[in-house]
């Protein structure tokens, strides 16, 4: 994938216009402070999967996922970037993950 200041973009089949294969790909992101180049594996490296029980806590209805998206949602809304009117709760859905979860 390759970052761009109007969004990321699908690299060819293959990887790396270069040759590189997906995994040694390089994503560029911009910053205020310039370009900086960080590696997919990096990415993936700093990437925590969770236990089972506590994916399930995270996950839950009022759960660590919805108090992280609430917390969002009221920082654009204090910016003036989101609508009073937007509730996590109606965008959330983890009942299919929660069930799957527990072999229901």
């Amino acid at each position: 994938m390759r970052g761009s200041r109007s969004g990321a973009q699908a690299l060819p089949p293959g990887g790396h216009p270069a040759g590189f294969p997906c995994e040694r790909s390089t994503v560029h992101t911009a910053s205020h402070a310039g370009q900086a180049l960080v590696t997919v594996l990096t990415m993936v490296a700093s990437v925590r999967i969770h236990d089972a029980r506590t994916a399930l806590v995270r996950n839950a209805t009022d759960g660590g996922l919805v108090h992280y998206l609430s917390e969002v949602a009221d920082y654009l809304r204090a910016s003036g970037k989101l609508p009073e009117t937007w509730n996590v709760q109606r965008v959330v859905d983890t009942t299919a993950f929660r069930l799957a979860a527990t072999g229901q």
